[in-house]
């Protein structure tokens, strides 16, 4: 701020109200130089303001419509008979319009640091001049006005300071209350406080405790009393919940690097095999006049929660994720035989045989994709409870014989033995017949999936005063322990294998429970672990009234077989790798097909091969692997390998790449595309077999 503003700020005059002693010394000035206006004046950085004024009816100015301003400093009177002669103010708009102002003549408020605050002026509509005495009146009048500046600013200082001390009295004797007040509730704030407080002695031993951290520690305050926490006793985790070693426990990083520790996640395990609990800690060093340590502070909040609820959502993201990559691939794979065969069909509608051939594997696989979508369909509507259900009077005995013939097809395909018992006595249920076939179809199917070819899947239903209950068990792979209490949540699944041959969208138990729970049933779920098999119970409400319903099986549609150039299919869905290998076969190519890598290593061993097309998904192996082995096997060949999958994201086709493969085809494979790359690559590899022959012998 400008120095001379600043001395006018010092006065405290700006906006105040009017006092006498100003009006008067400006009253005196009219009078004495007859004229109309007399005003005080005070100059500020933006505007004049007028601490006493007669005649203006106003109290303040803009600094750009100001006389007083251009010609203040001037170290004396300053009088100018006619304004309009005075180039500096001829087109001033106090001069030029309304008032009209002729005359002006004014002394500077000059204050004993040599500062000019303001004018004493008087002013006139006809031009006019002062008489040597009027002149020295006024600037008699100007010496006036700055001793009452000076009387008004010694006024407020003495009441400044007078209220300072008052203050400084108020405040001390607040302060000394509010100390006898804290030393009165210091204990109740910590003992009552949510926080853990612990302070710790220069060795890091416990000098206190607060009850918050003796709760969440698991010691009384006496226990923990003069032990240090890095004792072999206490177990820390670090936020990832790997073991926290000594060195790294909160007052050990203090007292090694005398620097606060800030927002520092700790897991304690206060007993063994217990659940750790988990805290936010921040721990201060107090240091004394030469930096020694004297404590550690150390304050902690209870985050288990949190931690809990990051976890969960850690959890429920990768089954998200997981729920995603699943979806593309299972919709691309029975898109690519259907696509596949639809191209052939077009390209050999003549041949009886191959379209009938390509018409059942479009119709197997257009099923599939259905029950996908149904399945889809299904989660999403019965999730948001938007599902009606078609109630009936059902014997649960025809409903899971409907069941039964819905999922043989794959029971026989993977060559289980498939036991029944059921009562004798019709087992009536109020339900939606097709709701409740779809259940019973889904825990057979979750059977059959996940029990390894030629297991047993039993199949009881029974009853007792109040339920009928239905349990599917298998010898399959069993369930983690730690699963079973999620196994009937959306997206939970077993850990994948890499040929996806196990598991599906991880939608089909949801949807049991869902359904059941709408019959005002139960679904359970058990089993002793990994590679002891599964026990699913459906338990509904026994109904009195009868009117079992009837069920018809679905036809099962015949397997498309392989074909066999020098291609070689490796796929492990039958259909895909048969309806590919066909399509090759029109354009006259020859083709083997492998559905494991065992397979294609076994028949690229008996005859070699030009190119290599390898699902990446594999029952026994990943593409990746294959490729590398098949690339020494045909090593004389030079063959081509293309991916064909129906994983599509960036980081799979770089996998691919690493691998050697010279495409990443996605499910379903443009079958035209394909042609064109073989077409291109026995070209390439024909002009370099001719450009061999071609070449001098030594």
């Amino acid at each position: 701020m400008d120095p001379r503003v600043a001395a006018l700020h010092r006065y405290c005059l700006l906006d105040t109200p009017r006092e006498p002693g100003f009006d008067d010394l400006a009253m005196l000035a009219k009078e004495i130089c007859d004229v109309p206006f007399a005003v005080i004046n005070l100059v500020d950085a933006d505007r004049q303001w007028f601490k006493a004024e007669i005649g203006f009816g106003v109290r303040e100015l803009p600094l750009d419509d100001s006389i007083c301003a251009k010609v203040m400093l001037e170290p004396d009177l300053i009088e100018i008979g006619d304004l309009r002669l005075d180039r500096r103010f001829e087109c001033n708009p106090l001069v030029t319009s309304g008032p009209e102002l002729r005359f002006y003549a004014g002394v500077p408020l000059l204050n004993s640091d040599g500062y000019v605050l303001g004018t004493l002026c008087v002013l006139d509509v006809e031009p006019k001049a002062l008489t040597d005495a009027q002149r020295g009146c006024l600037s008699a009048l100007g010496r006036q006005v700055v001793s009452q500046m000076e009387l008004h600013r010694q006024g407020v200082e003495s009441r400044a300071h007078a209220a300072q001390l008052a203050r400084a009295l108020q405040q001390r004797n607040a302060a000394e209350a509010q100390r006898r007040k804290a030393e009165a509730s210091h204990r109740f704030v910590i003992d009552h406080a949510l926080a853990g407080l612990v302070v710790h002695g220069s060795d890091g031993s416990v000098e206190f405790s607060n009850p918050m951290a003796s709760e969440f520690l698991g010691a009384s305050p006496e226990q923990l009393r003069g032990k240090a926490l890095m004792d072999p006793g206490w177990h820390f985790l670090n936020d990832d919940g790997s073991p926290m070693a000594a060195d790294e426990y909160p007052v050990a990083v203090v007292m090694r690097t005398l620097e606060p520790l800030r927002d520092y996640v700790v897991g304690v395990v206060r007993r063994e095999g217990a659940e750790p609990v988990w805290a936010l800690v921040n721990a201060y060093p107090e240091l004394d006049e030469v930096g020694a340590l004297g404590r550690i502070v150390a304050s902690f909040v209870d985050i288990t929660a949190r931690k809990v609820a990051e976890q969960q959502l850690v959890l429920a993201d990768r089954r998200k994720d997981e729920f995603l990559a699943m979806l593309a691939h299972e919709l691309r794979n029975p898109l690519a035989p259907i696509s596949t065969a639809a191209q052939l069909m077009q390209m050999s509608a003549g041949t009886d045989a191959r379209v009938r051939q390509a018409s059942d594997v479009i119709g197997r696989q257009v099923q599939h994709m259905t029950e996908l979508v149904d399945d889809l369909l299904d989660v999403s509507r019965v999730t948001r409870g938007l599902v009606q259900l078609e109630l009936a009077t059902l014997d649960i005995r025809s409903v899971v014989g409907s069941a039964i013939e819905q999922v043989r097809p794959l029971i026989e395909a993977r060559q289980h033995a498939l036991s029944t018992w059921a009562s004798a006595e019709p087992l009536l249920v109020r339900g939606d017949r097709t709701r409740l076939i779809q259940v019973i179809a889904n825990l057979l199917n979750n059977a059959a999936k996940y029990t390894p070819r030629g297991g047993a899947i039993e199949l009881r239903v029974d009853c007792d005063d109040r339920a009928v209950r239905v349990v599917v068990k298998d010898n399959g792979v069993g369930i983690e322990r730690a699963l079973l209490p999620h196994v009937f949540e959306l997206f939970t699944q077993a850990e994948r294998t890499p040929d996806r041959s196990q598991g599906g969208l991880g939608i089909g138990l949801a949807l049991v429970r869902s359904i059941v729970q709408l019959h005002n049933g139960r679904v359970e779920v058990d089993s002793a672990g990994p590679d002891c098999g599964s026990t699913f119970t459906v338990c509904l409400p026994l109904s009195t009234r009868e009117a079992p319903a009837a069920d018809t099986a679905p036809p099962r549609a015949p397997c498309a077989d392989e074909a066999g150039m020098r291609v070689l299919v490796v796929d492990d869905n039958t259909d895909a790798a048969a309806m590919l290998a066909m399509l090759l076969d029109v354009e006259g190519h020859t083709t083997a097909v492998a559905g494991s890598g065992a397979q294609a290593l076994a028949i690229a061993r008996r005859q070699p091969f030009d190119v290599f097309i390898l699902d990446i998904g594999l029952p026994d192996t990943t593409g990746y692997r294959l490729a590398s082995e098949l690339r020494d096997v045909a090593a004389s060949t030079d063959p081509l390998f293309l991916a064909l999958t129906g994983y599509g994201q960036p980081h799979d086709r770089a996998a691919s790449e690493e691998a050697g493969f010279a495409d990443h085809l996605v499910k379903p494979v443009d079958g035209q595309r394909l042609l064109a790359m073989l077409s291109k690559f026995s070209a390439q590899r024909a002009r370099g077999e001719q450009m061999e022959a071609q070449a001098p012998t030594g």
